[in-house]
């Protein structure tokens, strides 16, 4: 049963013998469907490019493409990665927030630090709400996403009553 706290937060709760399956359900309760194709948008922080790259080369794998602002695609082809380069909304149209309106874009992963990067952030954060996107703003939210997508590719969810 719901206390008063979740019900009035719209907290949901996925239950499943592993992580990732229980995450995705958790999503699907919040709304959010994860894709199983398309592109990925990823811009990130100068800190966070490393541990983005590993993210984005699994996306691959699992046959993504991967679309990146300017700063992030450069690292990304600096380490082997091929995607395809994308304005920020501040460097002026067409740029990323264009693109996910558009509905170019099946999910996005974005990082913010400064000003600039905060200010483009809640618009790339709006348009994925508008459209109804899943998006993370944290790189381990991100890994979670991925293994999530990579497990329900092989497995079918399934109802796990409360009482197991």
């Amino acid at each position: 049963v719901l206390g008063p706290e979740m019900k009035s937060t719209g907290e949901v709760m996925g239950r499943a013998k592993t992580f990732p399956v229980a995450y995705q359900k958790a999503l699907e309760g919040a709304g959010i469907r994860l894709p199983h194709k398309g592109k990925v948008f990823i811009s990130v922080r100068n800190e966070d490019k490393a541990e983005a790259l590993s993210i984005a080369e699994q996306f691959v794998e699992l046959g993504f493409a991967i679309v990146a602002t300017r700063g992030t695609a450069r690292f990304f082809a600096e380490n082997g990665l091929k995607c395809v380069p994308v304005q920020k909304v501040s460097e002026g149209t067409p740029h990323c927030v264009d693109a996910i309106r558009r509905g170019d874009f099946a999910l996005l992963i974005n990082t913010v630090s400064d000003d600039v990067a905060v200010r483009d952030g809640y618009l790339i954060r709006r348009a994925a709400l508008e459209r109804k996107l899943p998006y993370s703003t944290v790189l381990s939210s991100a890994w979670s996403m991925l293994l999530a997508i990579e497990k329900t590719k092989e497995e079918r969810l399934e109802v796990m009553p409360l009482g197991r």
